[in-house]
C-alpha cells in the first residue's frame, strides 16, 4: 500500500505502520475513497488471530489525526470502516488467491462475502446467466449448509469444495427474511483457457439456446467448420440448453481430446469436431 511499516512482529502477529501525511494525491491511488483522512495523518494497525488451519481473524485498526498543527492542536477521528473493509477485502482475495487458489476454478454464479459476527458467508452478487442464477439464489442470502453439513468461514467450505473434482451437484441451504430454503445448483470446475476455441456465443433465455456470433479466422473453432448463427444443441453427450451444462461441458473437456459438438445450421442437425 506504499505506507512504510514501523513495527512488524510475527510472536504477536501485528502489524503498523508509521504516521502517514494525508496527502491527497496519494491517498486516492490506495484508497476509492479518501476524503475522510484530508488534512491529516493517519497510521493502520493490523493483528492477526488464526482460528484454524483456513480461518484467521484480521483485526484492522485505523488512527487518524486530523490539524493544522501536529500535536497538541490535532484532533482524534474514528474511521467510518469503508476503508477497513476494503483493505480486509483485499487482503481476504490476496490470501485465497495464494493458499486456495483452485478455488477460482469454480464457475457457480455468485459472491461470497464472510461475515464475522455470524462467521458465515453471505451471498453477494448473482449472476443471472450462471449457475447459481439458474438455481435461484439472491443476493443477501446466508449459506448455513452444503449437502446438509453445516459451513461457516472457519474452513469447512473451502474443503467442501477443493474435494469437488471437475462437478457435482450441491444442494445448499440458505437463509432469507422469509424462511429457509434449499436449492440444487451445479459446482463445476473448468480449467482456465477451457473453452477459448475462437469463437463468440450468446446466450437467448427465451429459447434456452446458445448461438455463436462470431468466429475468429484461423482458430480451432474456424477450422472445426463452425459458423455465425450455428446454434448449440449437444457438447458431448450434454445438451446445451443451460449455463450449467456449458460449463459442465468445459469441464469434461481434455487437452489434446477431440471435442464433438452438435449444431443445428439452417434446420440441419451436423456433428462438428474440435481439435
Amino acid at each position: 500500500m506504499e505506507i512504510p511499516m514501523t513495527l512488524g512482529d510475527p510472536g504477536h502477529r501485528v502489524m503498523a505502520s508509521a504516521f502517514v501525511a494525508a496527502e491527497t494525491s496519494k491517498l486516492r491511488r490506495i484508497a476509492r475513497n479518501a476524503r475522510f483522512m484530508y488534512n491529516g495523518r493517519f497510521a493502520v494497525k493490523l493483528a492477526f488471530e488464526e482460528q484454524t488451519p483456513s480461518y484467521t481473524k484480521l483485526l484492522i485498526t485505523v488512527q487518524i489525526r486530523q490539524g493544522r498543527w501536529l500535536g497538541r492542536d490535532e484532533r482524534l477521528l474514528k474511521s467510518r470502516g469503508t476503508f477497513e473493509k476494503l483493505l480486509a477485502f483485499r487482503i481476504n482475495q490476496l490470501a485465497i488467491a495464494t493458499q486456495f487458489r483452485e478455488i477460482y476454478e469454480f464457475r457457480i454464479g455468485f459472491d461470497l462475502i464472510p461475515e464475522i459476527v455470524t462467521e458465515r458467508y453471505r451471498i453477494g452478487d448473482v449472476e443471472e446467466n450462471s449457475p447459481a442464477g439458474e438455481a435461484g439464489f439472491r443476493k443477501g442470502d446466508l449459506v448455513t449448509a452444503f449437502d446438509g453439513k453445516e459451513v461457516s468461514i472457519r474452513g469447512e467450505l473451502f474443503q467442501y469444495l477443493l474435494d469437488v473434482r471437475n462437478e457435482k451437484q450441491a444442494h445448499v441451504t440458505v437463509k432469507r427474511k422469509d424462511g429457509e430454503v434449499t436449492l440444487p445448483v451445479w459446482l463445476i470446475r473448468v480449467p482456465e483457457g477451457a473453452g477459448e476455441v475462437g469463437a463468440k456465443i450468446a446466450w437467448d433465455g427465451e429459447q434456452h439456446q446458445f448461438r455463436v456470433t462470431e468466429v475468429e479466422a484461423g482458430s480451432r473453432a474456424g477450422k472445426a467448420g463452425f459458423r455465425p448463427g450455428d446454434v448449440l444443441v449437444k457438447g458431448g453427450d450434454l445438451r446445451l440448453d443451460s449455463w450449467s451444462n456449458y460449463y459442465r461441458a468445459l469441464a469434461r473437456a481434455r487437452p489434446n481430446v477431440p471435442e464433438k459438438v452438435e449444431v443445428q445450421r439452417g434446420g440441419e442437425a451436423l456433428q462438428i469436431v474440435i481439435n
